[in-house]
């Protein structure tokens, strides 16, 4: 496989960016079309795309005012380093065009990706097209962040505790600690019907981390199993059943997790009770990155829990 990088633009390769574009974004990632297709757009921006031969197999693009976007490799070329090749190009396209910064809106789940080619982020989680987004900058002329833009959420460098009290924060927080494939993952829930752990994203991530090491659990402990059997993340435990552990346990009266050993979230101690229970507002969580006493804390708890724990009646694990 010899793969080319071609700095390009739309008009000369309008149909292999867009079959790629099709592929990734509305066919996998369910984006509508209409959201999809700004052609306005497609025409002032620069293209670089990834060519094996004469098809194209990936595609970014980049404004003149330094934000670029639409990265997309086609899956049976990925694992092959062919994004960061791509985010590489464009870099030294930017440069070249004297641009001081790289700025772009990265889905969560891209995060890893991103900090491990240097970048910056800030700490607002925001939708677009459905999806938990933060924007990202890589300074091309200094190496100094731009204002406002840190390591937020990243396992070991982000020691600030962060409040997340809304389902976009929630589940934005939990797709960037597992993208950056933690060596673990424990869960308590005190009301595992809650809607935040059944989003089609938290479960596709769920499956990705379990997929990409051989070894891996996830341990999960939850206050009942009443009418949960056909939720997505139980439905999910079953047809993974070596790699997702679940036990019923009573005693669990806090939401919580921890992701590897410094990354952890609890439910605010203010959210619990009855105003909580009866969806007065939404639950809401406290985390932090980087807190490794907190998190043995409570890693602790949840091991005391899971192994005090009974196996699931109403969910018995067997492969669907």
């Amino acid at each position: 496989m010899s793969i080319r990088m071609v700095r390009t633009n739309w008009a000369d390769h309008q149909q292999g960016i867009r079959d790629v574009r099709d592929r990734v974004y509305i066919q996998e990632q369910q984006i509508p079309q209409e959201e999809e297709w700004d052609e306005a757009a497609d025409q002032v921006a620069h293209y670089v795309v990834a060519q094996d031969g004469d098809r194209t197999i990936g595609c970014i693009r980049l404004f003149d005012d330094g934000h670029f976007g639409r990265l997309a490799v086609l899956p049976e070329y990925r694992s092959a380093g062919i994004g960061q090749q791509l985010v590489e190009e464009v870099k030294a396209l930017a440069e070249s065009m004297s641009m001081p910064l790289l700025l772009a809106s990265a889905q969560c789940t891209a995060m890893s990706f991103y900090w491990q080619l240097g970048f910056y982020n800030d700490g607002h989680f925001y939708l677009d097209a459905g999806i938990p987004h933060l924007d990202i900058a890589l300074p091309l002329n200094t190496s100094l962040p731009p204002e406002d833009y840190q390591y937020a959420y990243r396992i070991g460098q982000d020691n600030n505790r962060h409040t997340l009290s809304s389902a976009c924060e929630v589940l934005g927080f939990l797709l960037t600690q597992l993208s950056q494939q933690p060596t673990s993952v424990m869960l308590a829930l005190s009301d595992p019907e809650n809607p935040y752990w059944h989003h089609p994203l938290l479960i596709s991530a769920l499956v990705k981390y379990l997929r990409q090491g051989k070894h891996r659990t996830i341990h999960l402990v939850i206050r009942h199993d009443n009418h949960i059997t056909d939720l997505p993340l139980f439905t999910m435990a079953r047809r993974v059943d070596s790699k997702v552990k679940v036990m019923v346990n009573s005693d669990v009266d806090q939401t919580q997790g921890v992701f590897g050993r410094e990354s952890w979230f609890a439910e605010d101690q203010s959210q619990t009770g009855s105003e909580a229970s009866q969806g007065a507002r939404p639950m809401q969580l406290q985390a932090n990155a980087a807190d490794a006493r907190t998190t043995w804390t409570i890693q602790q708890a949840l091991t005391n829990s899971f192994n005090s724990g009974n196996p699931s009646k109403e969910l018995p694990l067997r492969h669907l």
